[in-house]
């Protein structure tokens, strides 16, 4: 995907994004496609899209649902929920994994402290082995396992040319759903 492209497709947070990747922050290849979630023309959402990476395979992130800022007609701001999907969508990645392999994580936007993952045995699950990630390096190497990687941070949230009021710090949640095998099970990356 272009640079030009990246921007049109993150909206009012893709020129910070585009600085974050160029200046080495994440990835200089995103996943084909758009992300999930998308802000409407004139909207700043938050959280910014994420994507995973192990070896050559990219994938876009589900995240939790978020908010959008967008101006009304009036003439003032207005705040609304935006997509997101919950922990498990069917836009969700699923990845088939080799244990002892590493997967990147990567974000749009630059994380604001440290970084967490989860490994949850189910969606409904509420607790899991967590692992603390680098936000600037996040990195985990596949141990045994299924269920659903968990991801979550904080981002400066992204707000429109014109807004009134300075950003704010947002926790954020991403997704995706793993198996991990090893030896010669795992001849793909993914399903």
């Amino acid at each position: 995907m272009s640079q030009r492209r990246l921007v049109r497709v993150l909206g009012g947070s893709g020129v910070a994004a585009l600085a974050f990747l160029v200046a080495g922050g994440g990835a200089q290849a995103v996943p084909p496609g758009p992300p999930p979630f998308q802000p409407a023309p004139g909207e700043a959402c938050t959280p910014s899209p994420a994507w995973v990476s192990v070896g050559a395979t990219e994938r876009w992130l589900t995240s939790a649902p978020g908010s959008c800022i967008r101006q009304a007609p009036n003439g003032g701001w207005g705040e609304v929920s935006a997509g997101g999907s919950g922990p498990v969508s069917p836009a969700t990645p699923r990845l088939v994994l080799r244990v002892g392999q590493t997967v990147t994580f990567h974000f749009t936007a630059a994380p604001q402290s440290v970084v967490v993952l989860r490994t949850l045995a189910s969606p409904r699950a509420t607790t899991g082995r967590a692992y603390r990630l680098s936000p600037t390096n996040p990195t985990w190497r596949v141990r045994r396992g299924s269920g659903v990687l968990d991801i979550q941070t904080t981002q400066i949230s992204a707000v429109p040319d014109g807004y009134p009021f300075p950003p704010r710090v947002a926790v954020v949640s991403f997704s995706a759903v793993y198996r991990a095998v090893g030896g010669a099970r795992a001849a793909h990356e993914e399903e």
